[in-house]
């Protein structure tokens, strides 16, 4: 379970890395956050470029952000294989990517 949660979190990050946005080599701040959940372990991570408190920023996301299903993001399709669930939304420039890993019992 340990070792699955960590490579989640590493494709999660990879995943956020390679999604940059428009601006060449505009830094990032990242939050992460990590609950239990069932058993498991519920990963938040939310990155943002640009000034502003990242807390106001992530709340706006959520209200009002777009959420992207596609699977056209390598690093999303692979992650999407080590977690039980995978949600990916995004406003302007800010990105939340929560993943979810159930013990294995509870994904059959």
């Amino acid at each position: 379970m340990a070792r699955r949660v960590s490579l989640a979190g590493e494709e999660a990050l990879l995943s956020l890395l390679g999604d940059e946005g428009d601006e060449a080599g505009a830094k990032r701040r990242l939050r992460l956050s990590v609950r239990t959940h069932k058993g498991g372990a519920e990963l938040e991570f939310a990155a943002v470029s640009g000034e502003g408190n990242i807390e106001d920023r992530i709340a706006l996301a959520s209200e009002f952000s777009v959420e992207l299903h596609g699977d056209h993001d390598f690093s999303l399709r692979l992650l999407r294989h080590l977690a039980t669930t995978v949600r990916h939304q995004k406003y302007h420039d800010t990105d939340i990517l929560t993943v979810q890993v159930d013990p294995p019992a509870a994904q059959q």
